[in-house]
C-alpha cells in the first residue's frame, strides 16, 4: 500500500493517510474501534519524560487513524493505523529516519489493539515488532512497541508512551520539555 499524501487546510499540511484504504468502504462499527484516540493528546515516554503534543485525526474515507505530532502551528505525520479491508486487521505503519515498520493484528475483547510485523532497516534487513494500544479507565492512552533483536531474544522496548488529554495534565495544556508525567513502565503488556 502507498500513502497518499492529503491537505486538509494550513495547520494540516503534509497529514498521510492511508490510500489504498481510502478506496474501500469503511463499516462505522470497525471505525467505531479506534474511537478512544481521537483528538489531542500530550505523550509522555515511557520513563515520564515529555514527548511531544499528537493529534490523532479519524478518518472515515480511510478507515482509520492518523497520529500527527504537533510542531508549533504544523502538524507532521508520526503514524498510521488503519483498517485492512481484505483480512479484518488493523494495520499500523510508521516510517523513522533509518527505518520502516509495518505491524497487523487484532483489537482484543479486552480492547487491547495487538499486532505484530517487522522493522524494516534502510539496508533491507527485517527484525520483528509488536504493539500494543489500549484506553485505561484513567482516560489516558497507552502504546507500547517492542523488538527482538534475534532470534531466541527477548522482547525489548523500542518505543512506548503515555498519553494524556492537555485538559487533565497535572502539567498543564502545553508542557514544558523538562516537565515528567506518568511513568509506563516495562511491565505494562506483559504477556
Amino acid at each position: 500500500m502507498k500513502f497518499h499524501i492529503q491537505t486538509i487546510g494550513p495547520a494540516l499540511a503534509g497529514t498521510a493517510l492511508l490510500a489504498s484504504a481510502a478506496s474501500a468502504q469503511c463499516d462505522t462499527s470497525q471505525l467505531e474501534e479506534l474511537a478512544f484516540v481521537n483528538g489531542s493528546w500530550n505523550a509522555y515516554a515511557w520513563d515520564g519524560s515529555f514527548a511531544g503534543q499528537r493529534y490523532f485525526v479519524l478518518d472515515g474515507d480511510g478507515c482509520g487513524a492518523v497520529e500527527l505530532a504537533v510542531q508549533g502551528e504544523m502538524f507532521s505525520p508520526h503514524r498510521n493505523l488503519g483498517l485492512n479491508s481484505q483480512d479484518g486487521l488493523w494495520i499500523e505503519r510508521a516510517t523513522m529516519d533509518d527505518a520502516s515498520v509495518e505491524m497487523s493484528g487484532p483489537l482484543g475483547a479486552d480492547g487491547v489493539l495487538a499486532m505484530e510485523g517487522l522493522l524494516t532497516e534502510a539496508d533491507g534487513s527485517e527484525m520483528p515488532v509488536r504493539s500494543r494500544w489500549a484506553a485505561r479507565d484513567d482516560g489516558t492512552m497507552i502504546h507500547k512497541q517492542e523488538i527482538r533483536y534475534g532470534s531466541g531474544q527477548p522482547w525489548s522496548i523500542l518505543r512506548a508512551y503515555t498519553y494524556v488529554r492537555p485538559e487533565n495534565d497535572p502539567n498543564g495544556a502545553e508542557p514544558g520539555m523538562n516537565d515528567m508525567g506518568p511513568e509506563l513502565g516495562e511491565d505494562a503488556f506483559d504477556g
